[in-house]
């Protein structure tokens, strides 16, 4: 699903590029459009004037939420901000150490499992991704389809899958100010973050709709079908 898995296919498993096909995740656009749910998280609720900004992933060294925390305690927008976790795993203990470390506890939200994370991403104002390795995250294009704009390192296929206009503000791994300046600037304009959010929603739906995936793979079948018929 991703260019560098195809890349990994080619260069390092040493396959026959004549074997790979790329073919990009779908996401239900209509399903990750919808109204979000406060109440999938139990007690959160949103405060006067606030803006958040969240992440969806399971909570694994390479998802590198330190880095996120890290980030989030650099930035000092105009409005109060608070950073939504949304997920588990055995990453969580650690996170909640270093929140407390960073004396930004008081403004970092854990949900914990997430059963339906289309209820999720409408409940944030900036979407936010910093693993160390990723492939064709799904996170990404769902937030995307939830029409929000992205705050995010350049790992795997992030940048490709972004829409242009959100693609030039990804940095590098370890750019954690370049990071943070892109979060205040995102949070304090509220016209370039519409902005930013509208490019992704057209490009995800323009690009990775789930319908473009199955007629992707329909296709693939069909081309395997009619070879070996002819064979």
């Amino acid at each position: 699903p991703s260019f560098t898995l195809v890349a990994i296919a080619r260069e390092i498993w040493r396959i026959d590029p004549a074997k790979i096909r790329h073919i990009p995740n779908g996401v239900d656009c209509d399903l990750f459009g919808g109204p979000g749910d406060a109440a999938s998280v139990p007690g959160f609720e949103r405060r006067p004037g606030e803006l958040i900004v969240g992440t969806l992933a399971p909570l694994r060294a390479e998802k590198n939420l330190h880095r996120l925390l890290r980030v989030f305690a650099k930035v000092e927008p105009a409005r109060p901000v608070r950073l939504l976790i949304a997920g588990d795993g055995v990453e969580r203990a650690g996170l909640e150490v270093e929140a407390e470390r960073l004396g930004i506890a008081d403004r970092v939200i854990f949900t914990g499992h997430v059963e339906q994370p289309e209820k999720i991403y409408p409940l944030m104002d900036v979407f936010a991704i910093t693993s160390d390795t990723e492939q064709m995250p799904n996170t990404l294009i769902q937030a995307m389809a939830a029409s929000l704009p992205v705050a995010g390192v350049d790992a795997g296929d992030i940048k490709a899958n972004l829409s242009p206009q959100n693609r030039e503000m990804v940095v590098d791994r370890e750019d954690e100010k370049g990071l943070a300046d892109f979060l205040v600037r995102v949070l304090n304009d509220d016209e370039f973050r519409s902005g930013l959010a509208a490019a992704n929603r057209a490009h995800v739906a323009q690009n990775y709709g789930a319908e473009t995936m199955f007629a992707a793979y329909g296709s693939l079948f069909d081309e395997f079908l009619n070879s070996s018929s002819r064979s």
